[in-house]
């Protein structure tokens, strides 16, 4: 959650900017997995991206990009906006692939990589496959839609599994789970494993799902 004072009914933010940042929130813990709220200085960062008018698909992919960028590098500390901060500016909406007919869901072809999958899949496909694009509202049910699903690829590994690859990263950690502690270092191994199962699935993510509504209102406005 975002800080209780930023987004309550009587701190004067407005309807739009609460949901906005409930969506990046959520997107944040999804991707990162851990604590389930932001620190007090991630909500006031997030309240000055809003301020400044930053869209939730630029975050979110800025976030992404951030957390693969932490795994090549092997951060020491958990995922916060801070550390997306510096994509944020070139976070820009990856090509998305154009429908095969104009009559297509705009979402096609995150709908068609999701096809094959597993229940968590079937879940998404269904979910954005409901969503009209044209809806004022698309690109945050999308998301919603989205971190729901990096939340249910984690909770769908069996506990062994999970224990097992979380293992295998607190060994790549080495000599850095001295240094941060077993806590910070689970929470780190966590935060690879979702990152692992995210790697494995291509064409479904942030920047895939932002270039179909940026290609949708491309052409939309030649229509």
């Amino acid at each position: 959650m975002v800080a209780e004072s930023d987004i309550n009914g009587e701190s004067g933010v407005p309807v739009e900017w609460q949901l906005a940042a409930e969506r990046v929130r959520a997107h944040l813990c999804a991707v990162r997995g851990g604590a389930m709220f932001l620190s007090s200085a991630d909500a006031a960062r997030l309240m000055g991206w809003l301020a400044e008018g930053r869209p939730v698909g630029s975050i979110v992919v800025a976030i992404e990009r951030a957390a693969a960028a932490r795994q090549a590098a092997r951060s020491k500390a958990p995922l916060t906006l801070g550390h997306a901060a510096r994509h944020l500016a070139k976070a820009a909406p990856r090509a998305a692939p154009a429908p095969s007919e104009s009559s297509a869901h705009p979402f096609a072809p995150l709908i068609e990589a999701a096809a094959g999958g597993g229940p968590a899949e079937a879940t998404l496909r269904r979910a954005l496959l409901g969503i009209d694009a044209d809806d004022p509202e698309a690109e945050l049910m999308a998301l919603a839609a989205l971190s729901a699903w990096y939340d249910a690829l984690w909770s769908a590994l069996p506990a062994d599994e999970r224990e097992r690859r979380c293992e295998a990263q607190m060994d790549l950690l080495g000599g850095l789970v001295d240094l941060v502690g077993d806590e910070a270092a689970w929470a780190l191994a966590e935060e690879a494993v979702r990152a692992e199962l995210r790697r494995e699935r291509p064409g479904l993510d942030a920047a895939h799902l932002w270039g179909c509504l940026e290609a949708h209102a491309a052409r939309r406005e030649q229509a």
